[in-house]
């Protein structure tokens, strides 16, 4: 990847170069790269000021919470040793009031804490406005790929397994607000990919077994497949291959074309337990690692070298952070990692459910809540996995008869 980057880099300047001679000389040339590399740094400069402003005020805001505790707990402290000296009983008023303070103390930092995170996200999302507006127009055709992740701030919620038509919902994660699909209305809705070169998303749907492909806008799904049940899609654009787990009609991870074309089941999972639902890929190294209930495993692209990596109950959600090198996967609601170099698993967290589908985006995991009966709301939740915080319910969202929610990041 350095090599392209150079000769990329290489052409850049040798076109830039060569245009500028008609008409500028190369003095001209460098003033100008000069002038936009001062910029650049007049604007870093700007933005770790405005960083530092943040962290001051979340540090001016710890600081009066403390002081507000201090002097709420001196107060409290002093009547209580007034009832005390009139026969009351100390213990009583210290349950009763000073207990009951604090814990609306604590719930209000708590609320700051997650305000204060929101707004870091804001922030962060800020600066990266900031750079991309002055970069210069090919900085997007070199870096596409990043410029899409940037893209992706909200969640498509789609109803897991309704037995009545439901509308899909839309997610901002920065505002948290909740918008519907008008278009997009379906009952037994088994898993959701969205392809973003054709800019449609593939349905999986039960009763009738089939895949179908919707655009984000419009009404009307055209049928990709038939006789297909599967619980998770995962898309590797740059090969336009589809991988799936399905059950119908049989236990299988398989592949297809962005398309639906060529479908070929890659490796029989009939004999290796319950029927395989999350999947994510690890695109540099071509594998694909899935759970089936009781188990994470992981398989190549060619379905070669199938291999358990642990194992568990109610183990339905996998997602592969590609940077870090990191497989973060549920069991029942704990919340695990692995580092794929050694496969030793460690525990996160304790999520508020258990993860149907888990999203990864900016060092934060996003999941969708399952339930093993019928509920009529679902939940899609969040835990930033950088700094290990607490997690939190983003939004609760009512429909009938659900099992839960199934999520995916669209533009």
């Amino acid at each position: 990847m350095t090599d392209f980057r150079d000769i990329s880099l290489l052409m850049f300047f040798t076109s830039l170069i060569c245009c500028c001679g008609c008409e500028e000389s190369l003095t001209s040339v460098i003033q100008r790269l000069n002038q936009f590399d001062r910029k650049l740094h007049d604007n870093k400069k700007e933005i770790l000021g405005m960083e530092e402003n943040v962290l001051n005020l979340i540090e001016v805001s710890k600081t009066e919470m403390r002081t507000a505790l201090k002097e709420n707990i001196q107060v409290h402290v002093r009547e209580a040793m007034v009832q005390v000296l009139k026969g009351d009983a100390l213990q009583d008023l210290v349950s009763s009031e000073v207990v009951s303070e604090l814990r609306q103390l604590q719930k209000g930092y708590r609320e700051m804490e997650i305000q204060s995170r929101n707004f870091s996200k804001l922030l962060k999302d800020l600066q990266d406005n900031m750079v991309i507006l002055q970069q210069p127009k090919y900085a997007d055709v070199w870096s596409g790929r990043d410029s899409c992740e940037n893209e992706r701030r909200r969640i498509l919620v789609a109803p897991l397994w309704s037995y009545t038509n439901q509308q899909f919902r839309q997610l901002n994660i920065h505002t948290n607000s909740l918008s519907v699909y008008q278009h997009l209305t379906m009952k037994g809705v088994s898993s959701v990919v969205y392809i973003a070169r054709t800019r449609k998303l593939l349905i999986g749907l039960d009763h009738p077994d089939k895949l179908v492909s919707s655009p984000l806008d419009a009404s009307y799904t055209a049928v990709v497949r038939e006789g297909i049940r599967t619980f998770g899609m995962a898309v590797d654009e740059e090969r336009d291959i589809v991988f799936l787990t399905t059950e119908v009609p049989r236990h299988t991870i398989s592949r297809m074309s962005t398309e639906g074309k060529d479908f070929t089941a890659i490796t029989d999972l009939s004999g290796y337990g319950k029927w395989p639902v999350g999947i994510t890929l690890d695109k540099k190294r071509k594998k694909i690692y899935a759970c089936n209930g009781v188990k994470m495993f992981t398989v190549n692209y060619d379905g070669q070298g199938l291999a358990t990596l642990a194992r568990g109950s109610f183990m339905y959600a996998v997602i592969f952070a590609q940077t870090a090198g990191v497989l973060y996967y549920n069991n029942e609601k704990t919340l695990m990692k692995m580092t794929v170099s050694s496969n030793v698993s460690t525990e996160v967290t304790t999520l508020s459910a258990i993860p149907w589908s888990m999203r990864l985006y900016r060092g934060t995991i996003y999941y969708g809540g399952f339930s093993p009966v019928n509920v009529n709301s679902g939940s899609v939740g969040s835990v930033d996995v950088t700094f290990n915080t607490v997690p939190y319910i983003l939004k609760s969202i009512h429909m009938a008869k659900i099992r839960g929610l199934h999520i995916q990041f669209i533009p």
